[in-house]
């Protein structure tokens, strides 16, 4: 009988690419997109007025992770720091007292990236770049 795969994250990375190529798909890029100085600016702006950035220290992970979340009532804004960084994953919270919007970067690559790009913009990012050493 042939292993069973829960979902893409148990499958060998190998016939993963295989079964990508096969369908005409790629792999997710290993991280975010490189931005524009002007896009840069424009969302290092947004998380030092509305987002947080914090560092997760897990004992079950290998290393702690950085990451972002900006939170706001309009779309509009998360869905264009979503489209710049092609990273994230966007979420509505209808249960908190003030119902809105969400965009949460957790993957390491990509907030990496986010922040090293965005940090001369941002005073939060810069400090927890400086706690993470990167």
């Amino acid at each position: 009988m042939a292993k069973q795969y829960k979902g893409f994250q148990n499958m060998p990375k190998g016939k993963l690419q295989v079964l990508c190529q096969q369908n005409g798909l790629r792999l997710r890029p290993r991280a975010a997109r490189e931005m524009t100085e002007i896009e840069r600016a424009w969302l290092g702006a947004f998380i030092e007025a509305d987002g947080c950035t914090f560092i997760r220290r897990d004992p079950r992970l290998t290393r702690p992770k950085l990451v972002i979340n900006i939170s706001q009532k309009e779309i509009d804004p998360i869905a264009t720091a979503l489209r710049i960084t092609q990273a994230g994953r966007v979420q509505w919270s209808p249960l908190r007292p003030h119902p809105q919007w969400a965009w949460n970067v957790y993957r390491l690559n990509d907030s990496l990236s986010i922040a090293r790009q965005c940090a001369p913009y941002s005073w939060k990012l810069q400090r927890v770049l400086a706690e993470y050493g990167g």
